[in-house]
């Protein structure tokens, strides 16, 4: 069973990103070009007790958001509540460099 991180603060989302701390600790501006996760697994889990906003472009993963899956080739556009369950399953194989942003 994959953990399932929680996310209290857009700080802690940034650190787990490996992103500098945000410059405002309640609105945030991440370029998913300079985002790297601390997870090796093809698969990540968390829980946001934030909102959050994403355009994300040339994705290598596929995105669950509550029971529903999106399908998107070329991008997709998030629109996130605090408490959502968030699934991504990443394919490792792609070598796409993703880009886009959330706040």
């Amino acid at each position: 069973m994959k953990k399932t991180f929680h996310f209290n603060s857009i700080a802690e989302f940034h650190s787990f990103c490996n992103l500098p701390q945000p410059e405002h600790p309640l609105i945030s501006l991440i370029d998913y070009s300079k985002v790297s996760y601390p997870v090796k697994d093809s698969e990540m889990k968390w829980i946001q007790n934030f909102y959050s906003v994403g355009l994300k472009r040339n994705v290598n993963a596929r995105f669950n958001y509550g029971q529903q899956e999106y399908d998107f080739n070329s991008g997709v556009l998030t629109f996130v509540s605090p408490l959502q369950f968030l699934k991504v399953e990443i394919n490792p194989k792609a070598k796409i460099e993703p880009t886009g942003c959330c706040c």
